[in-house]
């Protein structure tokens, strides 16, 4: 399998199994403190790193918080309607 360069990302990404610091290192690198991106994390296996998350981008960056949602898919039906 190819790797991705997450550094590349620019409207979309879809990450299979990234590890914990990578996705928090590309959220704090690519997305904190900017007011208009947000970053929608599909999650069938509560795996969202939020104790890595929280280390490493301090609470008071509200924005960046504010921005993110995540949400539990536990079928392709429920993604299906997630994502539409």
């Amino acid at each position: 399998m190819k790797s991705l360069d997450y550094n590349d990302i620019d409207l979309l990404s879809v990450w299979l199994s990234p590890s914990p610091i990578q996705i928090v290192d590309t959220i704090k690198n690519k997305f904190a403190g900017t007011a208009k991106n947000a970053v929608y994390f599909l999650d069938a296996t509560s795996s969202f790193p939020l104790g890595e998350f929280q280390k490493a981008i301090p609470m008071s960056d509200k924005q960046v918080y504010d921005n993110i949602r995540i949400t539990t898919c536990l079928d392709l039906q429920e993604a299906l309607q997630i994502v539409n």
